[in-house]
């Protein structure tokens, strides 16, 4: 406290300067003397409480991430960052220091804020995966996981999850040691598979050879099973001779040690040209009898091409699949009575060639 107008001061307080200083409160008189004159004055003081700062716990944060430091016990505030709130975000360790103020009294407090280490998160190497196939995931660092994309998944709770993606999938997987978290990926890879037609279910003749025709796409290498019948159950286009009804399956497996597979069902009869009779002539007039030319048993072989043609060599009938209805007619029109030369093959069989006559 300071006192003016005088020469001389003598305070209650026994002091006899002109300025004191005081920590209680109360009422304090000073008197006041100049040319043997003096007079009284007095000044009340009040002490106000002085502030807790508090800084709050200390506290730990996890790597790259931030924690809320907040401070009470004021009406203002100042932190060693140079922040003037009462509330801060801190992502780096250290201490740091509040200035509590309250009725122009200040106190200080700090807090310790330490950083912890991430866990070290690993989902694996990338892989590749043929389609419709399963790899499984094994991912590391923590004691428990999340995996943030589960498409495919059989478990998305576990380190190592069973993947069966559609496509090709980076799965993301979290990582906790019970502190903090950390993340990382694996990229699985759909291979598609080779394309495989063995060919068509086919009726062939008992203990006669056939090859096998299977249309393939980026394959390396071929295997037929079972092998009986086969002049070589490792190559693409084996020829095969057998006695009784028989399925294959080709397997062929490409570059990226992809498989596929397709089968072919090949029925036998027995060999017996017999049993097929081609009759030579017919007489298509319209009076309902040999109308139609007529091969006998033909029924037993629906899987046949027929090819006619004229003198010339030019096609008047031509049929996939031939079933003793032509009429002897070329686009609904009837042909001549002449001689003309036929083509019936039977598939897996054998092939037929002769003429035929057609009289009206």
């Amino acid at each position: 406290m300071n006192a003016t107008g005088g020469t001389t001061y003598l305070w209650s307080t026994g002091d006899s300067t002109s300025t004191i200083n005081v920590s209680n409160g109360g009422t304090y008189n000073v008197t006041v003397t100049q040319n043997n004159c003096s007079s009284t004055d007095s000044v009340n003081v009040i002490l106000n409480p002085f502030p807790i700062a508090n800084a709050g716990n200390d506290t730990s944060v996890c790597s790259g991430s931030s924690v809320q430091l907040n401070a009470t016990g004021g009406t203002t505030y100042l932190w060693s960052t140079g922040a003037g709130t009462s509330t801060i975000n801190v992502s780096n360790g250290g201490t740091y220091n509040v200035t509590v103020t309250q009725n122009n009294c200040s106190s200080i407090d700090s807090v310790n804020v330490s950083v912890t280490p991430l866990p070290p998160a690993n989902a694996g190497q990338n892989v590749s995966v043929c389609n419709g196939s399963s790899v499984q995931l094994n991912a590391s660092g923590g004691i428990s996981y999340n995996w943030l994309i589960t498409n495919g998944l059989d478990n998305p709770n576990i380190n190592n999850p069973t993947a069966n993606p559609a496509n090709t999938t980076l799965y993301i997987v979290e990582v906790s040691d019970g502190q903090c978290l950390n993340t990382d990926s694996v990229l699985v890879t759909v291979l598609s598979l080779p394309s495989v037609n063995a060919g068509n279910d086919t009726t062939i003749y008992e203990n006669t050879v056939f090859q096998l025709n299977p249309i393939v796409n980026n394959y390396n290498t071929a295997i037929w099973s079972p092998a009986t019948g086969l002049s070589n159950a490792n190559i693409l286009n084996p020829t095969v001779t057998i006695s009784n009804q028989t399925t294959y399956t080709i397997t062929i497996t490409d570059n990226n040690n992809c498989s596929n597979s397709d089968a072919i069902t090949l029925t036998t009869i027995s060999k017996s040209y017999s049993e097929i009779v081609i009759h030579n002539t017919f007489t298509p007039n319209g009076d309902g009898v040999n109308d139609i030319w007529f091969i006998e048993n033909l029924s037993q072989y629906p899987d046949n091409h027929l090819s006619i043609y004229n003198r010339n060599g030019h096609v008047v009938y031509e049929k996939q699949g031939y079933n003793n209805d032509w009429d002897g007619k070329y686009f609904g029109n009837n042909l001549p009575e002449a001689t003309y030369y036929y083509v019936l093959t039977i598939t897996g069989v054998d092939s037929f060639k002769g003429d035929v006559t057609i009289i009206r």
